[in-house]
């Protein structure tokens, strides 16, 4: 099973970590995307590192409105923002996180760039090469 880098907007991170979202949602995921799995935090642009790790409690597939009647203090963001998001019908990918840690020292961007890492616009797994600097510093 493959551990995963997500990437993430530093203001949804932080509602991670004061455990104000509890539930990343995405219009698509990889097979890795799987309960129990690791996923890196990775804080975009401006922070660029990451921050942290959560593992998967579960996936949902979910419709727009479902999310918008149920989930949307879990997901942390506002109607509009859901509506911006989630076009033309389409359903969500609701992941559920558990055991999130904050790193205290976060892995910035030119650590990773080390090990050959290039930061994912939504996500990516985890090299060989990367995997030993995660244990170095988690």
């Amino acid at each position: 099973m493959k551990k995963i880098i997500i990437s993430i907007k530093p203001k949804y991170v932080q509602k991670i970590y004061d455990g104000n979202k509890i539930i990343e949602l995405r219009k698509s995921i990889g097979l890795s995307f799987i309960q129990n799995n690791k996923m890196y935090i990775y804080s975009s642009s401006p922070k660029k590192a990451i921050t942290g790790h959560a593992y998967i409690d579960k996936i949902e597939r979910v419709s727009k409105d479902e999310i918008k009647q149920y989930y949307l203090d879990k997901i942390a963001i506002s109607n509009e923002e859901l509506e911006n998001y989630l076009t033309d019908g389409k359903k969500g990918m609701m992941i559920w996180l558990k055991n999130i840690v904050e790193y205290q020292k976060p892995i910035s961007l030119a650590k990773l760039k080390e090990t050959g890492f290039t930061a994912p616009q939504s996500y990516c797994y985890v090299s060989d090469a990367l995997t030993l600097l995660l244990n170095e510093n988690t």
